[in-house]
């Protein structure tokens, strides 16, 4: 295979830069490439990234590369990204390497492995230390050209629905973490899971659309508009969003708040978008406190049948 491709690595923005003189704009030919994401659209915090990299080759090579981002599922399925740019399927993806560990560990070093470098170090070593061509070396074997494009720092070691006091609590709890990280949770007895984002996403509103129908409501999701609807005006928000340092929903569910302000704004960046809630659907007791004790039983189902499903 022609080495034309590349997979862009981790999965926490994008660092890869690029320069084009104009000159060089007005005489090169016109690319059009697919890049396929690992990560929704409603992770903003990660598959913005990847777009706004698309949006940038664009800017500095005068629309003369360009580079049109897919989220995960459009194109492959979010945990297939490396073998869609090693087959050709797309020319360049946007994925987090330690995903594969499965077909060498030695994917993990260019993402995220316990007990390992900070994001500063991580950089030092790739930039300085001989990283990015021993990377570039091992990605040969797979006829593909490695960037560097993010870069998450340590990640959390969990959120769990009860305290952990022993190793012992850790035996068959059922846990998302991928990379070799899972693998050393799972020596400690619990059952690691990689469950894509857009995954966790789906199941989400899954679970707002089945507490709605007990309310005989009918909701639904929209195509490349994450979230649940009724009628046509938005009901509940999935996502994430970093704003000024703040971070924004991962799950809103609309019950008995003000929607005025909506009014004045294009709610989620939809311009035109009216939103709606359980008070202005007929719901005699639209409290928070009491919707959240019938809803939340709805969530926890969701996400159960998703780890059941999800492959270890």
């Amino acid at each position: 295979m022609k080495r034309r491709t590349f997979l862009a690595q981790a999965g926490a923005g994008l660092a890869a830069t690029a320069t084009a003189a104009p000159a060089f704009a007005q005489a090169a030919p016109q690319v059009k490439w697919r890049l396929a994401s690992s990560f929704p659209k409603s992770l903003d915090t990660i598959y913005g990234a990847g777009a706004f990299f698309c949006e940038r080759v664009g800017k500095l090579t005068a629309g003369k590369f360009e580079i049109t981002p897919y989220a995960a599922g459009q194109i492959v399925p979010p945990l297939q990204v490396l073998d869609a740019v090693q087959q050709g399927t797309v020319e360049c993806g946007h994925t987090a390497s330690y995903y594969y560990v499965a077909k060498n560990r030695a994917f993990a070093f260019g993402c995220a492995i316990p007990f390992g470098l900070t994001s500063r170090q991580q950089s030092a070593w790739e930039y300085a230390g001989g990283g990015l061509e021993l990377l570039r070396d091992f990605y040969k074997e797979y006829g593909i050209v490695h960037f560097p494009a993010g870069n998450t720092g340590t990640q959390m070691g969990g959120w769990f629905k009860k305290e952990i006091t022993t190793v012992a609590d850790l035996k068959g709890l059922k846990m998302r973490i991928p990379g070799i990280g899972g693998e050393v949770m799972g020596r400690l007895g619990a059952a690691p899971q990689a469950l894509p984002g857009n995954e966790i996403y789906a199941a989400l509103e899954r679970g707002v659309i089945e507490y709605c129908a007990t309310l005989g409501i009918r909701a639904e999701c929209r195509k490349n508009a994450p979230g649940v609807y009724v009628d046509g005006r938005k009901i509940a928000s999935v996502g994430l969003r970093i704003r000024r340092g703040a971070s924004y929903h991962g799950l809103a569910f609309n019950v008995n708040m003000d929607l005025e302000p909506f009014q004045r704004i294009n709610p989620c960046g939809y311009a035109g978008l009216q939103m709606t809630q359980l008070a202005a659907l007929g719901q005699p007791d639209a409290s928070v406190e009491t919707v959240g004790r019938a809803f939340i039983p709805f969530l926890q189902d969701a996400l159960t049948k998703l780890r059941t499903k999800a492959p270890v």
